[in-house]
């Protein structure tokens, strides 16, 4: 995870100096993170899963526009933190006369670092916008607790994994320097890297930045 940080770092001072001389912007944003797929990452808790579904996220957008064009070069960098709590029966094997069911706990979290590029469809003070992006998906160790029952709490060794996100957004200008940023991606989180059984998972992405030109 801090080679994932080092890297993504090094890449923005890169980039900075490469296009300092053009429409560079960049931008803190918030939004969400929807799971999907057969891992045990979605699966629900009560059949053995995580129970991940949806989890908050916040990071930042940096786009460099290239001139006489309507395309712009783009880095994102998300955060983003899932947590379920479910119960799991015993009916058939309970662990006890008094211990028929579990209560847990589960927090995993999910870093994303992309590189990518938007086209605009529509120049004017409201433009619509493609996107392609190429990302790192770094999932992060998971930790789950059977709270009642105090049992040791384990965990899932983080991973790391590559893959594409396509999508689309809308960039309102509010000012010459000022700018509001929304978008919505789908990501295919674990297109390479998979291990073996390992099942694929993708990610509806809405995100919203508030974008301050820095020329």
């Amino acid at each position: 995870m801090k080679k994932l940080f080092t890297a993504v770092i090094v890449l923005i001072l890169f980039l900075s100096v490469e296009f300092r001389s053009q429409d560079f912007s960049v931008g803190p944003g918030i939004g969400f993170t929807a799971l999907s797929g057969k891992d045990s990452y979605t699966t629900s808790i009560s059949e053995n899963g995580l129970g991940f579904g949806t989890g908050f996220t916040y990071g930042g957008k940096i786009r460099f526009e290239i001139p006489l064009t309507s395309v712009s070069i783009t880095a994102n960098f998300l955060y983003s933190k899932f947590g379920d709590e479910g119960i799991v029966d015993f009916p058939q094997f309970p662990l006890s006369d008094q211990i028929d069911r579990l209560n847990i706990t589960t927090s995993g979290s999910l870093f994303q670092a992309s590189l990518g590029s938007e086209l605009g469809l529509i120049p004017g003070p409201v433009t619509p916008y493609a996107t392609f992006d190429v990302l790192v998906s770094s999932f992060g160790k998971v930790d789950y607790e059977i709270q009642d029952y105090k049992f040791a709490a384990e965990e899932i060794k983080s991973r790391a994994r590559f893959g594409i996100g396509l999508g689309g957004g809308i960039d309102f200008a509010l000012t010459p320097n000022l700018s509001f940023d929304v978008s919505a991606k789908y990501n295919f989180n674990n297109l390479i890297g998979k291990e073996e059984e390992e099942k694929s998972i993708n990610s509806i992405l809405i995100f919203a930045t508030l974008q301050v030109d820095l020329n």
